[in-house]
């Protein structure tokens, strides 16, 4: 019955359309130190993921090499086979994720244009994230003489169409689904620009980070939640087959809605019809300015105890929406979190 009173008590606070987070703890419980056999497993997958760092070093460098003897054609992330520019200096990025990934690739200096909420990307120009990503400005974007735009799935299909019948060359990168998918956009970004050692790099850090996860939250069970990433009156949570399932499910959980896939917009008599398997509720809306104490006396939430520090977990939203290599920055804090007696070092 609590779970059901702390989900009811969330609803609540959904339609009242904003909290004050500051009274929640930052992880949700007491941190304590891992030690023994936990150290050894920890430091023997590091080891092992060194390993295969060098040796994805050693693989990204041969198929340059070969990519540069053979043709400039690699394969798109529709399964297309695209012919790559000579040479690329000045990139257009209508996505945050997109502009991540370059910036990772050391390539934030060749970025002429962005989305506005690449803005807070280090090292990126503040100044040229001016694009809508929902409403490109073709034309502002062919006057800036791009030698690629890389465009994200939300900027639709359409401005890819629209830009190549203008002459400008474009590359289409689809709503990553998995982590696996990530590393996927991180391989064919790198091989467009030819940055294929740094891609190898961010790929390494990316599965270490993850195998570090995987190896201090084994033999944990998995905990069942609610992720929200939209409040009312649009509710939409996370279902399977989506990157942030994924990064649930490494962190050492599983979304409530795991039967549906995709971004699921929901009710809240069906967020009501799982509450007694709801064991935590993860969301990235900002509830500003709401105290909770207040609904304590309306009728039917009288038992405000429900809703406990640790119970809602406030996320930071960039972390959690931009399919980037920075997602196993995000599956560390959520395994901290769903875990709270698990170490997670920076």
């Amino acid at each position: 019955m609590k779970k059901i009173a702390a989900v009811l008590v969330f609803i609540i606070v959904l339609a009242l359309g904003g909290c004050d987070n500051s009274h929640y703890t930052e992880y949700g419980g007491e941190i304590t130190s891992i030690t023994g056999s936990d150290i050894d497993a920890v430091v023997s997958a590091r080891n092992e993921e060194e390993e295969k760092k060098r040796l994805e070093k050693l693989e990204a460098l041969a198929s340059e090499d070969a990519l540069t003897a053979t043709s400039a054609v690699i394969m798109d992330r529709t399964g297309s086979e695209v012919e790559v520019p000579e040479d690329i200096k000045r990139i257009v990025s209508t996505t945050p994720a997109i502009t991540e990934i370059l910036a990772g690739l050391g390539l934030s200096d060749r970025i002429v244009a962005a989305d506005m909420f690449s803005g807070n990307v280090p090292g990126v120009d503040k100044s040229v994230c001016t694009l809508d990503m929902m409403h490109i400005d073709t034309q502002e974007i062919a006057d800036l003489s791009p030698d690629v735009v890389i465009i994200g799935e939300i900027s639709g299909y359409d401005t890819v169409r629209a830009l190549q019948s203008m002459g400008v060359y474009t590359a289409y990168i689809p709503t990553a689904k998995s982590i696996e998918a990530i590393k996927m956009d991180i391989e064919f970004i790198a091989a467009l620009t030819g940055t294929f050692e740094e891609g190898a790099e961010l790929i390494s850090e990316m599965n270490t980070d993850i195998l570090y996860v995987r190896e201090l939250t084994a033999g944990f069970e998995p905990k069942t939640v609610y992720f929200e990433i939209s409040e009312l009156p649009d509710i939409c949570t996370v279902g399977n087959n989506t990157f942030l399932a994924d990064a649930l499910r490494i962190a050492g959980a599983e979304t409530v809605f795991s039967d549906m896939d995709g971004y699921v917009h929901v009710t809240t008599d069906e967020i009501l019809a799982r509450a007694f398997d709801i064991e935590m509720v993860f969301t990235t809306v900002s509830y500003e300015g709401y105290d909770p104490l207040e609904i304590g006396g309306r009728e039917g939430f009288e038992d405000i105890k429900a809703l406990q520090d640790g119970y809602l977990y406030p996320l930071d939203t960039d972390a959690f929406s931009r399919p980037s290599q920075n997602i196993t920055k995000a599956i560390r804090s959520l395994a901290l979190m769903i875990h709270p007696v698990v170490i997670v070092t920076e």
